[in-house]
């Protein structure tokens, strides 16, 4: 009786994890208006950058369709991107750049990441909620699509390939208020 009481305590602790787990995950606790300064170091020359970024979500009429707006810049030099995000369902997104090109997106924890090459380049992009500082931190990590170096292969060892990483973005995205 005693570890059937345990079994069924556990099984409860564990159902209650997963739904706050699932809860975490929904992009509603997102929605807002997000700023701050998008850092961007490249590994070339060696002069970091600087600039404005807003991150824009806001719902749609459709309840897995999402204004995704990304603000790089501002006055005449600023760069709007109206992007839209999908909720497939299961943690899966899609970025929609409404220009044919569709983003796979996954949302791994509080983290939503999408991972893609373009014109021979390797990028993952992360935004990862922070809730308790109302803050998004974004990152992009960027580097050409060519083998820099194979190691391993002996003994059992799997081959490991690792690729070059020139550029860094990030920005720390506060909830305005």
């Amino acid at each position: 009786m005693r570890q059937l009481i345990l079994i069924l305590g556990l099984q409860l602790f564990i159902f209650s994890a997963q739904a706050q787990n699932t809860k975490t995950s929904s992009i509603s606790s997102w929605l807002g208006t997000w700023k701050g300064q998008l850092k961007v170091d490249n590994a070339k020359d060696g002069k970091p950058l600087s600039f404005p970024m807003t991150l824009n979500i806001q719902p749609t009429d459709s309840s897995t369709r999402y204004s995704w707006t990304v603000i790089y810049g501002e006055g005449s030099s600023m760069q709007i991107r109206p992007y839209e995000l999908l909720d497939k369902g299961n943690g899966k997104f899609i970025i929609d750049e409404k220009n044919s090109i569709l983003l796979d997106a996954y949302m791994l924890g509080n983290t939503l990441v999408t991972r893609f090459e373009v014109k021979g380049s390797m990028l993952m992009i992360t935004y990862q909620l922070q809730p308790i500082d109302k803050q998004i931190i974004f990152r992009v990590y960027s580097g050409k699509h060519e083998a820099l170096n194979k190691t391993g292969g002996q003994k059992n060892v799997p081959i490991v390939t690792t690729y070059p990483m020139n550029v860094v973005q990030e920005a720390y995205l506060n909830k305005n208020r």
